[in-house]
């Protein structure tokens, strides 16, 4: 069980776009944070999505 949130935030000065995965199991709370600049953020997505889909909790 768990949470998805997406938002944006400045990154240096640029904008930039995110999506926080909360992920809990028992008494334990994960977060995992994907984020990149705007400018790049619909080249990077897929990847880190991807990357972000290996994760397990055991």
């Amino acid at each position: 069980p768990g949470y998805v949130v997406d938002y944006e935030s400045a990154i240096s000065g640029e904008r930039g776009l995110g999506r926080l995965y909360i992920l809990i199991k028992g008494d334990k709370e994960y977060h995992l944070t994907l984020q990149a600049v705007a400018a790049d953020w619909e080249e990077l997505e897929p990847i880190l999505e991807k990357t972000a889909q290996t994760f397990t909790l055991k």
